[in-house]
C-alpha cells in the first residue's frame, strides 16, 4: 500500500463523515463512536468491497425515514439491521418485544439492495475524505541540517550525562 492509500484509509476510518439524508439531524455521540469502532473492526471488508458498514447504513435509513416513509424493502432491511445490532449490543436474549418477530437474515434481494446502499454511502464518504486530504496542509519538509542538529544535540546531552 502506498502512502496516499494509507493516508486515505487512515482518514476514512477515523474522520469520514457519517452520511445521512437530512444533515440537520444531530447524530448522537454514542452512534458516532460505534461507527468508528465498526469501521476499525471491518476495515478489510470496507476497503476490499468499497462499502460503508452496516451500522452506517442503519443510521442512514433511520435518518431517511424521518424525512419520508421507507418502502417495504428498506423497512425490512432497517428492522433486520436494528435487530442484528441490538443483539450485538445487549445479547440475543434481551431483544425488545417489538423486534422479537423480526428475522435478522436478509433475503438475497435485500442483501443486494443493502450492498448497493453501502456502496453509495462509501462513494460519498470517499469524495469527502479526498476533499479533506486536499485541504490539509502538507507538512513542511524537514531539512537535513535540522535532523543533524537534533542528533548532534542528543549526542551532546549524552556526553554531559556521562554516557
Amino acid at each position: 500500500m502506498d502512502r496516499r492509500e494509507f493516508e486515505f484509509r487512515f482518514m476514512y476510518l477515523l474522520k469520514a463523515p457519517i452520511i445521512v439524508a437530512d444533515p440537520s439531524w444531530p447524530i448522537p455521540e454514542v452512534l458516532k463512536e460505534s461507527v468508528i469502532m465498526e469501521r476499525l473492526l471491518y476495515q478489510k471488508e470496507i476497503f476490499e468491497e468499497r462499502m460503508a458498514t452496516e451500522w452506517e447504513a442503519m443510521i442512514y435509513l433511520s435518518n431517511a425515514s424521518s424525512i419520508a416513509p421507507l418502502d417495504s424493502t428498506y423497512t425490512d432491511i432497517y428492522l433486520k439491521l436494528v435487530r442484528k445490532n441490538v443483539e450485538k449490543i445487549i445479547g440475543k436474549n434481551e431483544v425488545p418485544d417489538f423486534l422479537q418477530d423480526v428475522n435478522p437474515e436478509l433475503t438475497d434481494y435485500e442483501r443486494r439492495e443493502l450492498e448497493d446502499l453501502r456502496r453509495r454511502i462509501f462513494a460519498r464518504q470517499e469524495k469527502e475524505v479526498e476533499k479533506m486530504l486536499k485541504e490539509e496542509k502538507a507538512p513542511e519538509n524537514v531539512k537535513e541540517e535540522d535532523v543533524t542538529q537534533f542528533y548532534e544535540g542528543e549526542e551532546v546531552a549524552e556526553e554531559e550525562m556521562g554516557r
